[in-house]
């Protein structure tokens, strides 16, 4: 066991940092005894030779192994993993500079190209490589979105983090919905055994839900701590089949204490979307990979961010430009309807950037969500985008217990004791936001379906594995 165990870690144990990549930039800079760990991406015969094109996946990058056909016990095919060893050496050939000349080649595993669902070689659509998930992250396209994601979600928390906020882990089983809209998932409350008193079966001694937002326990430590955020599984019983929702998805939320300013939280939230942008904006190879299977009629947002502040509308100001252009819309944009995907989107058009609108009608709103004097509209903002329109939302909080209480009631909501309770110990006027992730990676991306924004997606009618 322990030469098993040694001879695992020989093979598998590598540095985080990309060998590829590190190849190719050192030019010509000769080297002996290299290892590369990786996946087949091309390859082509001549003679006693194979040219053999493989990638260790930290990057789009690959580079060119030399090996004799004399190194191989069996026929390599696409997407096998392997392991060579050789020298890094300038090419013969003019196609690239360098190439490594194997001296050892190990197929670690076979891939089976006869019974593989989808082409390694030959672009396949975002359509087909959904229906096989478990595989998708073979594709170079999916591995640069899978990095994307990564990257971003390092500079979401680097761009709090330098902003003075703590990070905290919010529950994911709730007795609260927090938006009292109705599409939580409800958790069983009976426990499977049934050789126990019929008390004994109810695990919670009340129902509980899935979260569809973390911002009531964020409120919460916000009452002692003055800037707090989390990056949480959220879940929606959302039974659309668009291209823009998911049942299983990741919020980006944050609460500031001592807020009562709506400017002040859109700052926060636009310094967000643009230092994110900023940092995708030097993964160009990446993005470029993306779009080789990703492409849309969107820019990715994160190589053409506005430089200017986003603009600032009131909802009402919002409807009258949509009544000018009503004749594009199926229907029109009102108090009472609100803001339709359409409409975001052409607001989008129409300023020509991501832009907020804000002071949508209270009636449409949560009731946590501070009002106006004539109690006619909510101190909110929801920031619109490219390709997914809604991709922010936030708002001043209510801080009046005696308000909290009354809409609390009208709603016929539930369990938020503790909740009022924040009001009466110490409260200061709080405010935050919520930015889907997902959103925001089509958004900065320009990925039109949000399915291709996450390892494994979750929609309704849809969880296979």
């Amino acid at each position: 066991m322990m030469l098993a165990s040694a001879s695992y870690h020989r093979l598998y144990s590598t540095s985080s940092r990309s060998v590829v990549s590190a190849l190719l930039k050192s030019s010509s800079a000769a080297q002996e005894n290299v290892t590369i760990r990786g996946w087949v991406t091309n390859m082509s015969k001549m003679g006693k030779m194979q040219f053999v094109h493989v990638t260790d996946g930290h990057s789009p990058a690959t580079i060119q192994a030399v090996v004799s056909r004399s190194l191989l016990s069996e026929d390599v095919t696409l997407g096998s993993a392997v392991a060579i060893v050789g020298n890094w050496k300038p090419s013969r050939g003019s196609q690239q500079a360098m190439e490594l000349v194997a001296h050892s080649f190990r197929i670690v595993g076979r891939n089976d190209t006869t019974s593989f669902p989808f082409s390694l070689k030959v672009g396949s659509s975002p359509d087909e490589l959904r229906r096989s998930l478990h595989l998708r992250a073979k594709n170079r396209s999916f591995a640069s979105l899978l990095r994307l994601r990564n990257a971003a979600t390092v500079s979401c928390h680097q761009y709090f983090q330098e902003q003075g906020f703590v990070h905290i882990d919010a529950p994911l089983i709730s007795q609260n919905d927090c938006e009292g809209a109705g599409q939580t998932f409800a958790i069983a409350a009976d426990c499977p055994s049934t050789d126990q008193p019929d008390e004994a079966h109810q695990f919670f001694d009340r129902d509980v839900f899935l979260p569809v937002s973390c911002q009531l326990h964020l409120e919460a430590v916000a009452s002692a701590l003055p800037k707090v955020y989390t990056i949480n599984p959220a879940f929606r019983a959302e039974r659309s089949l668009s291209r823009q929702h998911l049942a299983e998805f990741r919020m980006i939320e944050a609460e500031l204490a001592f807020v009562d300013d709506l400017e002040d939280i859109m700052q926060v939230t636009e310094g967000l979307v643009k230092y994110c942008a900023s940092q995708l904006m030097e993964q160009q190879e990446e993005i470029a990979c993306l779009q080789q299977c990703y492409q849309s009629d969107y820019s990715p947002l994160a190589l053409s961010m506005p430089t200017s502040q986003f603009p600032r509308i009131s909802f009402d100001e919002a409807i009258q430009i949509l009544a000018q252009h009503s004749h594009q819309f199926s229907c029109a944009a009102s108090e009472k309807t609100g803001l339709l995907k359409e409409h975001e989107r052409f607001l989008v058009q129409h300023c020509a950037s991501p832009v907020f609108v804000t002071g949508f009608p209270a009636s449409t709103k949560p009731f946590y969500m501070k009002r106006t004097d004539d109690d006619r509209y909510a101190v909110c903002y929801d920031l619109l985008s490219p390709v997914v329109g809604e991709l922010a939302g936030g708002s001043v909080r209510e801080d009046s217990y005696e308000k909290l209480m009354e809409r609390a009631a009208a709603a016929n909501l539930a369990n938020l004791e503790w909740y009022m309770d924040l009001r009466r110990f110490g409260a200061t006027m709080t405010g935050g936001f919520g930015v889907g992730f997902e959103r925001l990676l089509q958004t900065l991306l320009g990925v039109v379906n949000i399915k291709d924004c996450i390892p494994f997606p979750r929609w309704y009618k849809h969880c296979h594995l």
